[in-house]
Parts: structure tokens; sequence; C-alpha cells
């Protein structure tokens, strides 16, 4: 639950990558990667992108945008003032322009979305405070600590 000023993300997709080939070429440095497979090493930010592999990105990223908005749509219902196509544009809104959207119901803090939370999910801040204050030393650990559950 956002405030009334609070900025909201609205439904788009990103992905960056760092393009250091010049830098690389100027002082004198060659890159030595090895890899099975003819993109194995896209995104690498020190080795060229090809044409292929920006295709690749663009395209990946327009399936999970499309993802995304069908999981929002589903989400809001008809809640969502999905005749807009700047909803899905990626854009930022304001905590009023995203209630106006369809994108909040209501707004509040903290204190205003447990009670909320709690009513709808009565164990919600219990899983929360799980993953956030327990981390396994290892998968091994992990995996041991899940068995004996």
């Amino acid at each position: 639950m956002p405030t009334r000023p609070a900025w909201w993300g609205s439904i788009g997709v990103i992905g960056g990558s760092f393009d250091f080939t010049e830098l690389m070429d100027k002082i004198g440095v060659k890159r030595r990667l090895k890899t099975a497979g003819s993109n194995k090493g896209m995104g690498d930010p020190f080795s060229p992108e090809t044409p292929e592999q920006q295709a690749i990105w663009q395209q990946m990223l327009n399936d999970i945008h499309g993802e995304f908005i069908k999981a929002v749509k589903s989400g809001r219902g008809s809640r969502l003032k999905d005749n807009d196509p700047e909803i899905s544009s990626g854009r930022v809104y304001t905590g009023l322009e995203a209630k106006k959207n369809g994108l909040i119901d209501d707004f509040g803090r903290h204190f205003t979305a447990s009670p909320v939370m709690s009513s709808k999910h009565p164990n919600w801040w219990i899983t929360r405070l799980t993953k956030t204050i327990w981390r396994a030393p290892s998968a091994a650990a992990s995996t041991a600590k899940c068995k004996t559950k």
C-alpha cells in the first residue's frame, strides 16, 4: 500500500549490461573466454555483442514483459484500467496515478497493510521474517534443514 506521493512502478522489464570492449582495446587487454555453445558468453561485458545476441535479449525481454502484463491483468482483474497502453510502458506513477489506473486499491503505510495482509494471509509476516533472518550457509545445509521438517 503506497502513500499518495509514492512512486509506484508500472508494468515493464529492463535488462542491462556494460560494454568494455573499446576500453579493453584501448589499454591493450585481450579477452580469452572459453565457452561451449555459440551464445554461452552472451552478455559478457568484455566481449562484443552480435546482432543475433541483441535479438535474443530483446525477444527474452518481450516474452517476460508479456507474461508480466498477463499476471498483472489476471491479478488486478476489472480493477485495472488497461485501455491505456501507457500502463504497460514501464513508466513510473505516483500513488494517486496508480490508484486512478487500478494498479493499487488504496493508500496506506506498513501499519495499514499489516492488518489487511493478516486477514487475507495470517502467516504472511512469518514467511517474510523467515526469509529475512534465516540464511543457510550452504545448499547442503539448506537441503538438510528442509528434510528435517
